[in-house]
């Protein structure tokens, strides 16, 4: 939301008719962390799956990196001392959580984007007064002013 001192400066250096991509601005962005905010949601009930390698060890975890279980294949792991057997349970997990992070990355890429930008290339009008109202935001803050 823009609060009433952006709305103030907006009014003083903004042209006629440019408040409105100020409200179109603050609407994208609230869309944003609302859509954001709704895939870490469902993520952290995501379970993520890894298996070892030579199939003894079987990890899910889910989308906060916690374990879920681990399911051993008692036939391979027989055979295996300790180290060899958690050294592989300590892949598995590495490998599940790998997942987990590829997962989550596509899911929250249409919310990372780059800068609206129009036909030619150039930074949108709604691009430009959101980076400048977050420059004179970081500028206050330097002077210590609100």
């Amino acid at each position: 939301m823009i609060d009433e001192w952006h709305r103030r400066l907006a009014a003083q250096y903004l042209p006629e008719g440019a408040h409105g991509l100020l409200d179109a601005s603050s609407e994208e962005l609230t869309a944003t962390a609302d859509g954001a905010a709704a895939v870490m949601a469902r993520f952290q009930e995501a379970k993520f799956q890894a298996t070892s390698e030579d199939l003894s060890v079987t990890v899910t975890i889910d989308g906060t990196g916690v374990v879920d279980s681990v399911a051993l294949d008692t036939r391979v792991v027989a055979a295996l001392d300790a180290v060899t057997l958690g050294a592989a349970i300590v892949e598995t997990y590495r490998k599940a959580g790998e997942a987990s992070r590829t997962e989550l990355m596509a899911q929250l890429s249409p919310f990372s984007r780059p800068p609206a930008r129009d036909g030619a290339g150039s930074e949108s009008p709604a691009a430009r007064v959101q980076r400048a109202m977050a420059d004179v935001a970081r500028i206050r803050a330097r002077l210590g002013r609100t």
